[in-house]
């Protein structure tokens, strides 16, 4: 089944822009991210992914966590919602 934009505005689900979905696309696919892996994967600046990131935490989608070895660095990671929305509008 195609993806079908009417249905997914009619759905009530969050507005999301295409780098925010590329963004849940490669946090879902790899489990644990970090912004930048992120920025480098998606060509896009550092500061692109962190506001990217604010959002998509804010929506429940991904949280932030604290690499345990590396304190400098963040991790954004899946939450369960994640797999539910991608499946639902996926197909």
């Amino acid at each position: 089944m195609a993806f079908n934009h009417i249905s997914y505005v009619r759905s009530g689900h969050p507005d999301i822009t295409h780098r925010q979905m590329a963004m849940l696309l490669v946090i879902h696919r790899d489990e644990k991210s970090t912004v930048r892996g992120l920025a480098e994967e998606l060509d896009v600046q550092k500061p692109v992914i962190t506001r990217g990131a604010d959002a998509l935490v804010a929506l429940g989608f991904v949280r932030r966590v604290r690499d345990t070895r590396d304190r400098r660095n963040v991790f954004i990671v899946p939450r369960p919602k994640l797999a539910r929305f991608l499946a639902e509008v996926m197909g």
